[in-house]
């Protein structure tokens, strides 16, 4: 969801991704700096609505876990599934992390 990751993790946009009501799965990837936006909002609200899963990952930096307070404040339901953090400079061990 964030317009920045599509492109660092080799997507060509954020704009390529299905309707949402085609989607099992909403990936929402957190860095401790993620801002909530209206669009990132608007895609939880009908990820919701449609009965999509919702799995969160996060950058596992020190302090992640305190720092996404704003987030888990806003949108408890997104935590009630366990997040998974994922660190760039170790890429095939989030992969890992990723697939499970």
């Amino acid at each position: 969801l964030d317009e920045n990751v599509a492109a660092e993790w080799g997507g060509a946009s954020i704009e390529t991704y299905v309707e949402m009501k085609e989607c099992e799965v909403l990936a929402v990837i957190l860095e401790c700096k993620s801002l909530i936006t209206d669009k990132i909002s608007s895609d939880i609200k009908r990820a919701r609505e449609y009965g999509a899963k919702i799995q969160v990952f996060y950058e596992g930096e020190p302090e992640a876990w305190e720092k996404l307070h704003l987030w888990r404040d806003r949108f408890p339901f997104l935590f009630d599934r366990l997040p998974v953090a994922i660190s760039r400079p170790f890429l095939m061990d989030s992969e890992q992390q990723v697939v499970r």
